[in-house]
């Protein structure tokens, strides 16, 4: 029972253009509902009227897609309702997108944690801090980035079920190793190298003394050695900067490469409605509507959009993810007055936006 162009659903089905909805069926361009079925912009209508509504909308075209979509952006402003933090089951924790955890502060897409600050897309985590896309209870760690169970370790990224790890890469199922890469199921390694027991624990701490003495203890891998400019990275999407922004402060950006045109091909027509798509349109080269960069359709994307009624996308997938990440805050706070009683409070919505964001309590008697 598919949802689309929604945000903020629990427990929905067949919903569309809705926003901070649980518990709903059925529901066109709705905000703030909680166990409604067959609502359009908030009010009750009949099965028949709503499947005739829906039929009447047809969105099925990109022409009507873009239409209801306006309504419904304008719709969540003027209408909806917004929480300050968007935090579920949780306890003395300030971010955004936090469930189920205790103690967490500055977090943001957080379940499950607790005793923890500056969290980025974890899960199940105790006692961490600077950790990003990491998972299955990464405990007592620090600057993390992509892994999976990893215990009192640091430094360390795209690693993997290890333990008392310090500025690794591409390690796996290790323990007790310092400045090492690519390794599997070892212990005891410094530089890639094997120590003994004795010869480790002498001589890592000595490697700290001096690594303290040039100020690189303590700090991540340095952006220099990064291959990728900083706008190829995910950085660009959670703290986008300008290229002179990111180039005076010393790191690299790159420049996208241009497609000539004798390699795109010539200009398709994409057709409006989905059921006007024919198969071939596969074996074309389409040219993204925002960024006339080329794209493909591969027939698995094409069965899926004439199955759920869905018009061809007439953006690539790299701009469909940009329009999407538009939609999303970004990942700070700010500090502004709750819209309905003037309380302070930490918000991921800046206060020059025209949103009205209610404290806790405000939210809670607004929505029920």
């Amino acid at each position: 029972h598919p949802c689309r162009n929604s945000m903020y659903l629990d427990d929905c089905s067949n919903c569309a253009f809705c926003f901070d909805c649980k518990g709903c069926r059925n529901c066109l361009l709705c905000t703030n509902q909680r166990n409604k079925e067959y609502y359009i912009l908030n009010e009750k209508h009949t099965k028949e009227e709503y499947q005739a509504k829906l039929a009447e909308l047809n969105l099925e075209s990109n022409s009507a897609l873009k239409s209801v979509f306006d309504i419904w952006k304008k719709m969540r402003i003027d209408n909806g309702v917004y929480r300050d933090m968007y935090n579920l089951n949780c306890e003395n924790c300030i971010g955004n997108n936090i469930k189920n955890s205790k103690n967490c502060h500055y977090c943001y897409n957080v379940t499950d944690s607790e005793d923890c600050k500056y969290l980025y897309d974890v899960l199940d985590t105790k006692d961490c801090h600077d950790l990003s896309y990491s998972l299955y209870k990464p405990a007592a760690s620090y600057e993390l980035i992509s892994t999976l169970a990893m215990a009192f370790s640091a430094f360390s990224m795209a690693s993997h079920y290890n333990s008392n790890v310090y500025y690794c890469d591409l390690t796996n199922n290790s323990k007790n190793l310092f400045g090492c890469i690519a390794l599997n199921h070892k212990e005891y390694c410094i530089l890639n190298k094997q120590y003994t027991k004795e010869e480790y624990e002498n001589l890592v701490p000595r490697i700290i003394v001096h690594m303290q003495k040039t100020d690189e203890w303590g700090h991540f891998f340095p952006l220099a050695i990064c291959p990728f400019g900083y706008n190829e990275t995910v950085a660009q999407e959670y703290v986008p900067l300008s290229r002179e922004e990111v180039e005076s402060r010393g790191w690299k950006w790159t420049d996208e490469q241009k497609i000539e045109k004798e390699y795109m091909g010539p200009n398709v027509e994409v057709p409006d409605h989905i059921n006007d798509v024919q198969d071939d349109i596969c074996d074309q080269i389409l040219i993204c509507e925002a960024s006339a960069k080329p794209y493909k359709i591969i027939p698995q994307e094409l069965k899926f959009y004439k199955e759920r009624g869905i018009p061809l996308p007439k953006r690539s997938p790299i701009q469909r993810h940009k329009d999407r990440n538009d939609l999303r805050n970004p990942r700070a706070l700010w500090q502004r007055k709750c819209s309905k009683c003037q309380k302070d409070v930490h918000t991921s919505y800046d206060p020059n936006r025209p949103e009205k964001v209610f404290c806790e309590a405000c939210y809670l008697d607004a929505v029920r």
